[in-house]
Formats: structure tokens, sequence, C-alpha cells
């Protein structure tokens, strides 16, 4: 029993006049329906805080989903920009092919012409 309980045990022995036997059945009624509010209160709390966190979960799998999708439309944005660059590059690599191969010929026939 604690501080509380023994007080509320004497007063009911003592000022209600009741039997040591029924101050101890109606002090451990009190605990038992006491302890069981407590713990409905305590139940009743956690699920409200849990359904806070269900709520913030919701929100985060949100943001997750769209980052998964701003990621899948950037990853194919670069994709496309990875080819198309690649392609420019190839044209312009067999561009300056071309033109150094007819800059290397020009030299050689204006060296033959000129020169022999």
């Amino acid at each position: 029993m604690s501080v509380n309980n023994i007080k509320v045990y004497d007063i009911l022995r003592k000022d209600l006049h009741l039997g040591d036997k029924k101050a101890q059945e109606l002090i451990s009624e009190m605990d038992a329906i006491y302890g069981k509010e407590l713990l409905k209160t305590e139940v009743k709390e956690l699920s409200t805080k849990l359904d806070k966190v269900d709520t913030k979960m919701d929100e985060v799998k949100k943001d997750l989903v769209s980052c998964q999708t701003k990621l899948g439309s950037l990853q194919t944005q670069m994709q496309t920009d990875f080819k198309e660059i690649c392609s420019k590059i190839g044209n312009t690599g067999l561009i300056q092919y071309v033109t150094i191969t007819g800059t290397i010929l020009g030299i050689i026939w204006t060296y033959i012409k000129f020169f022999k």
C-alpha cells in the first residue's frame, strides 16, 4: 500500500467505522479501478501519439514518392542530354576529321603543284 492508500484506509476504518477486511477490500478495489482508468488514459495518450506518428509517416512517404518521381525524371533527362551530347560530339568529331584530312590533302596537293 502507498501512503495515500494508508490514509484512505485509516479514514475508512476510523471515520466510516468499517472493519479491517472491508477497508482493505475497498482499498484494493479502488486501486484496481484507478489502475485500470490510469491504464486507459495512458493507452489513449499513446494511441493519440501513434496517430500523429502515422500521419507524419504518411507525409514522409508522400515526400519520398515525390522525390523518387523527381529523380526518375531527372535520370531520364540526363540520359537524353547525354545521348544528345554524344551525338553532337560524334558529328563534330566526324566534321573535324574530314576538315583536317581535307586540309592535309590540300597542303600536299599545293606542295606537289608548286614545288615540282
